[in-house]
């Protein structure tokens, strides 16, 4: 069974997660609008002029990508300097004794975490971008288009990934060749075509040119917000965890505990839908200051992947390497064993709830 305290924690990560997911949410659709809107038309058209497909793609990033980096920074350390505080007045504060309204804008724990969470996911978004980008010019060169227009055109696909890219062309090749049952299936489609559809299904007609470039533009623009509300929930939901540890660090720092007493144990939500891996995970228990031995090493569960409901608890251990294992030992910690570099595994019944 799981403690209280575990409970708690992923309680409040579900949580902070509903408050905040909004918050980040539009900051990603801002800094990708930042991106559409800030492109050198015609410095791109003239690549594609060229044939640079791949010169073209990177030439439409590089003009907003620093503004939208900016954008997403900002929101993230916000966030998560927002949840360290809120650590730092909760269960940091009971055990270390002091409360502290919020962390500094100077804290090293503070720029180590944000510097994670731009280097674990930026790369990501802007690589997939840059890849449909890619794609995009290369098919509208090959129908036939103007340079220039397929600069202009390409801007629908920022923020979305191969995947959803590969998507909107098979909804558009099903508005092209007549299958309106098939588009009027798609969960993503704007229902407020659904009477032409439905009509041009019974008559067996065909669409226009601009009655398929309506449906699929508005099919690409929820498609891209679906996305950024996946992306958002990740972010949002690894800002949290980070905002934790830094919660718990700075606080132990101003209120004189000595970091090296500090363990964080990984929780798990265990429901049967969790990775395999972070099912064996459940319980670590390692220095706060050392990287968790799952996923190739992270501070915080869910580093550097998507969706991963998992959290963390701290702990402040007594001095003494005895008393620490006696510690973690305790019914309360349902914890055993101690290697000698201190990491701990707590020993759980496998459960599936």
């Amino acid at each position: 069974m799981s403690t209280a305290n575990e409970r708690r924690a992923l309680r409040w990560l579900e949580r902070t997660t509903a408050q905040y997911d909004s918050d980040l949410n539009r900051a990603i659709l801002r800094a990708l609008k930042t991106i559409a809107e800030r492109a050198d038309l015609d410095k791109v058209g003239a690549l594609l002029a060229e044939n640079d497909v791949r010169g073209a793609a990177r030439a439409f990033l590089d003009a907003g990508t620093p503004a939208a980096q900016i954008i997403l920074r900002g929101e993230l350390a916000k966030l998560v300097m927002t949840t360290a505080g809120q650590t730092m007045r909760g269960d940091a504060a009971v055990l270390t004794g002091r409360a502290v309204v919020q962390t500094s804008v100077g804290s090293e724990a503070l720029a180590q975490a944000v510097e994670r969470l731009t280097t674990d996911y930026f790369p990501a978004i802007f690589e997939q971008t840059q890849a449909v980008l890619e794609r995009a010019m290369a098919d509208g060169l090959r129908s036939g288009m103007n340079p220039r227009s397929v600069a202009r055109e390409v801007r629908q696909f920022v923020g979305m990934t191969e995947h959803d890219y590969n998507i909107v062309s098979s909804y558009e090749l099903a508005l092209r060749s007549g299958d309106y049952t098939n588009a009027l299936g798609r969960e993503l489609r704007d229902a407020r075509f659904d009477g032409t559809l439905r009509t041009a299904r019974e008559a067996g007609t065909t669409l226009t040119d601009e009655q398929i470039a309506q449906m699929t533009g508005r099919y690409g623009e929820r498609l891209v917000s679906w996305r950024a509300e996946t992306w958002s929930r990740t972010l949002t939901l690894n800002a949290a965890r980070e905002g934790n540890l830094v919660g718990w660090r700075d606080a132990a720092a101003i209120a004189g505990v000595d970091e090296g007493q500090l363990v964080k144990t990984w929780v798990t939500t265990l429901d049967g839908r969790e990775r395999p891996e972070h099912h064996d995970a459940d319980g670590i228990t390692v220095p706060v200051d050392q990287p968790f031995p799952v996923d190739g090493g992270v501070m915080v569960p869910g580093q550097g992947v998507y969706n991963c409901r998992c959290t963390f608890t701290v702990a402040i251990l007594p001095e003494g390497k005895l008393a620490a294992k006696k510690f973690l030992q305790s019914p309360e910690r349902n914890a055993r064993g101690a290697r000698e570099d201190y990491t701990y595994r707590t020993t759980r019944p496998t459960r599936r709830d």
